[in-house]
């Protein structure tokens, strides 16, 4: 349970960081 809940955590970490970094490239242009 412990590493599912680890793995979530870092799934949803990546997800904000290419979110945020597709938001930048958009603002950018």
């Amino acid at each position: 349970m412990q590493n599912g809940t680890q793995f979530l955590i870092n799934f949803l970490m990546r997800a904000t960081k290419s979110r945020e970094r597709l938001a930048y490239s958009i603002f950018e242009q």
